[in-house]
């Protein structure tokens, strides 16, 4: 389980510099078109598929970096206020649904990547199969990331920032607080 947990890491830190890198290349490239076209009075036509693109590539590894962390925007309210096996229940069809949209994803996807292969960017004539494929990539990635969260993980957060630490502070120091005042 070791091996696996470790594989997995080192699989989504690769994500998070590439999403780093594709980010770095666009601003570069979006900061090179605003020079050409404000500064040199020329367009740059190529950099705008690359920033395009680059934006859908990241968006999509992004969705599987917050799928590991459940991270994703949801209601829950209606779980938190549940206890024991309804909390359990609750949680149980979330990630079912969560699961069965992803397969609905991907099944969609794989149906559309054969057409999207005989396509080619305007400009750099980039074969859009490749472009799209990023689609089919993320959605074995947030599958991944789901059960990492769910079984590696047991539903605690699988990274680490200085702003869990801090925030672990804060609350520790609320209820020290909380608990003063009741107290009193």
């Amino acid at each position: 389980m070791r091996t696996a947990a470790y594989i997995i890491d080192v699989t989504f830190k690769l994500i998070e510099w590439l999403v780093a890198f594709l980010f770095s290349v666009m601003t570069v490239l979006v900061f090179m078109q605003v020079i050409g076209r404000y500064v040199l009075n020329s367009s740059l036509t190529w950099s705008e598929e690359i920033v395009n693109y680059s934006m859908i590539w990241i968006t999509m590894l992004g969705a599987c970096l917050l799928m590991r962390n459940n991270g994703h925007m949801a209601i829950d309210n209606f779980v938190k206020a549940w206890k024991g096996p309804f909390k359990t229940i609750a949680l149980s069809i979330s990630v079912l649904l969560q699961i069965a949209f992803i397969i609905v994803m991907e099944i969609g996807i794989l149906k559309f990547l054969p057409v999207a292969s005989a396509q080619f960017s305007p400009v750099l004539h980039l074969n859009m199969g490749f472009i799209y494929s990023i689609f089919a990539i993320s959605g074995g990635l947030m599958l991944l990331g789901l059960a990492d969260h769910w079984i590696v993980h047991k539903g605690k957060s699988a990274s680490f920032s200085e702003e869990d630490a801090l925030l672990k502070q804060v609350r520790a120091e609320n209820q020290g607080h909380a608990l003063d005042g009741e107290e009193a």
